[in-house]
């Protein structure tokens, strides 16, 4: 295992109280497959009807749950009893691959740049002279002007929804209507972004499939 990294580790002793906490986009889950109350690939399916990048690894004693992993794109298999080495080795690959593909946001906050992972912001909105980065753990604020930002941010996943507000597709839970639902936070689409958007979310849910 790399030296030097850092982790900050949650657990759960099944997974009802995994959904049942605030919902958080960890960087990599470590599943049991053979659980009460909810068994591993139910809740490895579920993480991936609204997140398509976490890494997921599952464990069993059983080899045969490994092939249930491709049907999740499942990041390892570690059959149980679990080998630290082999642990340390998947760790390792996972890591590696995260920061060659995680897409980061390099934000001017005021108490200088601070980079965020984009799949972990789940709107910006406008605050008369700042831009506010609603994150699943905290807000950020950027000096800067929405329609300036607009384009840069639509190449990272982001859609328009009214003249002052920029929801993350990775992180909507619903559209229904005239709003969508991202995070805990219901947003208001306006009539001239409609059209657009919903083309947008429609595009990004069929790439999300083809995945």
């Amino acid at each position: 295992m790399r030296g030097g990294d850092t982790f900050e580790i949650t657990s759960f002793a099944d997974g009802v109280s995994f959904f049942a906490a605030e919902r958080v986009l960890y960087d990599i889950v470590y599943i049991g497959c053979v659980m009460s109350k909810m068994d591993g690939m139910r809740v490895a399916k579920k993480i991936r009807e609204y997140d398509r990048e976490t890494a997921l690894v599952l464990a069993a004693e059983n080899i045969d749950y490994a092939v249930g992993g491709y049907e999740v794109c499942a990041a390892d298999f570690l059959k149980k009893p679990i080998a630290f080495a082999a642990f340390s080795r998947g760790l390792d690959r996972i890591i590696g691959s995260l920061r060659k593909n995680e897409k980061t946001l390099n934000i001017k906050a005021r108490r200088g740049y601070a980079r965020v992972a984009v799949r972990k912001v789940e709107y910006v909105e406008k605050d008369k002279n700042y831009l506010v980065y609603h994150t699943f753990a905290d807000d950020i604020r950027e000096r800067g002007v929405l329609g300036e930002k607009k384009d840069e941010l639509a190449g990272y996943g982001f859609s328009r929804i009214n003249s002052g507000c920029l929801v993350n597709l990775m992180c909507v839970k619903r559209v229904d209507g005239d709003f969508v639902t991202v995070g805990g936070k219901i947003l208001p689409i306006s009539r001239s972004c409609k059209g657009e958007f919903y083309d947008e979310f429609e595009r990004y849910m069929k790439n999300q499939i083809r995945l």
